[in-house]
């Protein structure tokens, strides 16, 4: 009996270690600051957030196949969750490129949209980015925090922006401020 209580904290202790890596304890810091600007290449879609993965996929890997490696990903979130069904929900989704690489992607004939995202200020929260829990887990901390400051300072709604950043393993949730 001793034995399997004591399997069963050590996989309590190493789920809750996990979940700590994962950020899920973490203090969750509002910043204002300026972010951007970035040059896009993007895909439009329609339907709900949680399945915009697949689009951020198939886009990279086409990136990839063609000679354009990314390190950072991008997803602008133009409608509230909340008040917008979830079939009607609007984004844009895409990677992070150079201006040399927004080239390569125009001369090559490739499908993906080109648009350049100018600095803006914005509210943001930094989370790390270990895998896909992680997004998920981010998304359940950062909104609700970035809300809440919103609400307090009085700014409007606005589309959110959340940069991966693979290399620095940061995904930055953003909200451009809006008085």
């Amino acid at each position: 009996m001793r034995k399997i209580i004591s399997i069963i904290v050590f996989i309590i202790l190493l789920a809750i270690g996990f979940l700590g890596y994962m950020g899920l304890f973490g203090d969750i810091n509002v910043v204002e600051k300026e972010v951007g600007p970035y040059i896009f290449a993007y895909e439009d879609f329609v339907g709900d957030y949680a399945k915009t993965g697949p689009v951020f996929d198939e886009i990279n890997d086409n990136l990839l196949l063609n000679g354009v490696e990314t390190s950072q990903g991008l997803g602008i979130y133009y409608d509230d969750p909340e008040v917008v069904m979830k079939e009607n929900l609007k984004s844009r989704v895409g990677a992070i490129v150079s201006e040399e690489q927004a080239f390569q992607i125009d001369g090559r004939g490739l499908k993906h949209k080109i648009m350049t995202v100018d600095k803006f200020n914005a509210v943001t929260v930094e989370f790390p980015l270990k895998n896909m829990l992680s997004i998920i887990i981010g998304v359940k901390k950062a909104y609700p925090a970035l809300s809440d400051y919103m609400d307090m300072k009085g700014y409007k709604n606005a589309p959110a922006y959340e940069i991966y950043d693979y290399d620095k393993g940061v995904i930055l949730y953003a909200f451009p401020i809006i008085k």
